[in-house]
C-alpha cells in the first residue's frame, strides 16, 4: 500500500466499510475527519502558514473543511483525486483541482471548478533512504487495496492466485468471501519503506486500476514499482503509451489469460524481465518525478 497523503494530513479516522463507499459517493456522502483531527489539522496549518496546500483526500478533508483551510493565510489551495468526487460539493475554495483521470477533470469542470489533468509520480529521494535491496524471492506480488471499487482487480488476482504463489500485501481482504483464494496469499499491510521493499523483493509485481479509471492508466503503483526498479506487469490502457513504452519499459496484459501467460513468460526469462525493469526505472526517474509534477502545478497556479 502507499501513503500519498502529505504528513500533515495523515490522521487516524474510522473509514466506511469498502463495500459501502461506491453507494456513499453516489448519494453524495463521504467520510470526514472527526472534530479532534480537524482541530489538529487546522492548528498545523495555522502554525506552518504554507503558501500552497495540496489536499490529496477530498473525502476526509471535504469542501467544508477546505474553506476553513483557505481562510488561514489564503494559501493556494489544490485538490487531487483519482476517482469521481462526491456529488453536490462546493469546490470554490480551490484554486485548482487535479486528477490523472479525464472523467474526473470533466466532472469538476462541469461543476464550474478549474481543473487540469496532472499525473501522479515517484520521489527519487526514496531510493536514498531505502536499505539495501532484498533478495528477489517473491515470484509474483500485488501491493494495494481490494474493495467493491476493484472488481476487475479481484478477478485478475484470484486467477493469478490459483496458479502461482501470489503474495498479496494490502487492505480490504475482509470484503471477499471466505472461498476466495486470496485469503491464503495475504501477507498483511505494508507502508513506506516496507512497501517499497516488498516491491523490490518481487520478480514480477502486478498492477490493475480501479474500475472507475475506465480506459486510462495513471495510478500511483505505476510509478512506485518502476521507480524502485521492479518489473511491472500492468493492465493495458489506451493512454499507457503516453507514460511508458509497452514491452520495453513495462509489460501490459489485456485479459486474465494474457496476464497468466505473461507471468509464465517473464518468470522464465530473467534477462528480458531485468531489462524491462531497468528501462522502466530509467523512464520514471527521467519523466515521472514529483519535481516535474510540481513544476507543472506551479506553471498552472503561477
Amino acid at each position: 500500500m502507499r501513503d500519498t497523503v502529505p504528513g500533515w494530513l495523515q490522521r487516524t479516522v474510522a473509514p466506511f466499510k469498502p463495500v459501502l463507499r461506491p453507494l456513499a459517493r453516489k448519494i453524495g456522502l463521504s467520510p470526514r475527519l472527526d472534530t479532534q483531527s480537524e482541530q489538529i489539522l487546522l492548528a498545523q496549518i495555522e502554525e506552518l502558514k504554507p503558501d500552497l496546500v495540496l489536499n490529496q483526500d477530498l473525502f476526509h478533508v471535504d469542501a467544508r473543511l477546505a474553506r476553513r483551510i483557505k481562510q488561514i493565510g489564503r494559501p493556494i489551495l489544490l485538490g487531487q483525486v483519482g476517482i469521481l468526487p462526491s456529488r453536490g460539493q462546493d469546490w470554490s475554495a480551490y484554486d485548482l483541482l487535479i486528477s490523472q483521470i479525464s472523467a474526473v477533470v470533466d466532472s469538476f469542470r462541469a461543476q464550474g471548478a478549474r481543473s487540469e489533468m496532472i499525473h501522479l509520480a515517484f520521489e527519487p529521494e526514496v531510493l536514498d533512504i531505502l536499505p539495501p535491496a532484498p533478495p528477489r524471492n517473491i515470484d509474483v506480488s500485488f501491493v494495494g487495496a481490494i474493495s467493491a471499487d476493484h472488481q476487475q482487480r479481484v478477478a485478475q488476482l484470484e486467477a493469478v492466485a490459483r496458479r502461482y504463489d501470489l503474495k498479496l500485501f494490502g487492505s480490504g481482504l475482509h470484503t471477499l468471501p471466505a472461498s476466495s483464494p486470496l485469503h491464503r496469499c495475504y501477507q498483511g499491510e505494508v507502508w513506506g519503506v516496507e512497501m517499497y521493499q516488498a516491491l523490490r523483493a518481487s520478480r514480477v509485481t502486478l498492477n490493475s486500476h480501479i474500475d472507475q479509471a475506465g480506459r486510462e492508466a495513471g495510478n500511483a503503483r505505476l510509478f512506485e514499482a518502476t521507480g524502485v526498479g521492479t518489473f511491472l506487469l500492468t493492465d493495458f490502457k489506451d493512454n499507457l503509451h503516453t507514460l511508458f513504452d509497452e514491452g520495453r519499459e513495462v509489460a501490459a496484459w489485456r485479459s486474465v489469460d494474457d496476464c497468466l501467460s505473461m507471468i509464465d513468460r517473464y518468470l522464465a526469462n530473467d534477462d528480458d524481465r531485468d531489462a524491462i525493469a531497468a528501462a522502466g526505472q530509467a523512464r520514471t526517474l527521467s519523466t515521472h518525478t514529483f519535481r516535474q509534477r510540481i513544476d507543472d502545478i506551479l506553471r498552472l497556479t503561477g
